[in-house]
């Protein structure tokens, strides 16, 4: 379901903290080694940052990239999608984790950092999303 402006938007109860920059790294995957080596592969999910399968995402990501935890609470509330909409400079995720009755729907302002509960009232379950014409595509 495409979702336009949410119908309702408020502020979480709880959140427990505010933004803060976490320590990143920054690893280039060999691939190579990756397909033939298990135990790189499980050292390459571990820790915060990113990792570079394409020498082109250096450019996007530039010299010294960094990571931000907009929000903590007490449960996965940040589970699936990921979706940046540039004409409401929102990033929009979804949570259907077992705590979440039955799905839940957040944003956050990319200006502000500010996240919001939001409810977008034809979505039903939602499990993912992507961008659709600059629109939110819920799955």
């Amino acid at each position: 379901m495409s979702g336009e402006l949410p119908t309702d938007t408020h502020k979480p109860e709880n959140p427990s903290e505010k933004p803060m920059q976490l320590k990143t790294d920054t690893i280039t995957v060999d691939l190579k080694r990756m397909a033939t080596d298990l135990n790189y592969g499980k050292q390459l999910s571990r820790g915060k940052g990113f990792r570079i399968y394409n020498e082109a995402f250096t450019k996007i990501l530039g010299s010294n990239p960094s990571i931000t935890q907009v929000q903590s609470r007490d449960y996965q509330f940040a589970h699936e999608a990921g979706v940046y909409i540039k004409s409401t400079n929102r990033v929009y995720f979804t949570a259907n984790f077992q705590t979440c009755d039955p799905i839940a729907l957040y944003s956050v302002d990319a200006s502000t950092l500010e996240v919001s509960d939001d409810d977008f009232s034809g979505v039903v379950q939602a499990n993912g999303a992507c961008n659709y014409k600059d629109k939110i595509l819920y799955s």
